[in-house]
C-alpha cells in the first residue's frame, strides 16, 4: 500500500469513528446510520425501530469484517485501540 493509500485510510477511519456510525458507549460500530429523517422509500431497514434488525444495529460479524480492512489497510496501532489491545 502506498503512503497517499495509507494516509487516505487513515483520513478515512477518523470520519468513521467521528460519524454517528461509532456507539461510543458500547465503542462499537453500527451497520448504517439513523434513518428517521429518511423517506420510506429507502427500503425495509427504515420499518424498523433503531436498534432492531438494520436499523443502527451493531453487528458482531460487520464489526470483525470493519476490523479486518483496518489491518489490511496497515491501520494496526488504530486496529490494536479498538480491539483494546494497545
Amino acid at each position: 500500500m502506498s503512503v497517499s493509500e495509507r494516509s487516505a485510510a487513515k483520513q478515512l477511519y477518523k470520519k468513521v469513528k467521528e460519524s454517528p456510525l461509532y456507539d461510543r458507549k458500547l465503542k462499537m460500530y453500527k451497520v448504517n446510520a439513523p434513518l428517521e429523517t429518511l423517506s420510506m422509500d429507502v427500503g425495509r431497514a427504515r420499518a424498523f425501530t433503531p436498534g432492531w434488525l438494520e436499523n443502527v444495529s451493531i453487528w458482531l460479524h460487520m464489526e470483525y469484517k470493519y476490523l479486518l480492512e483496518v489491518l489490511r489497510a496497515g491501520l494496526l496501532k488504530n486496529f490494536l485501540r479498538i480491539s483494546k489491545l494497545l
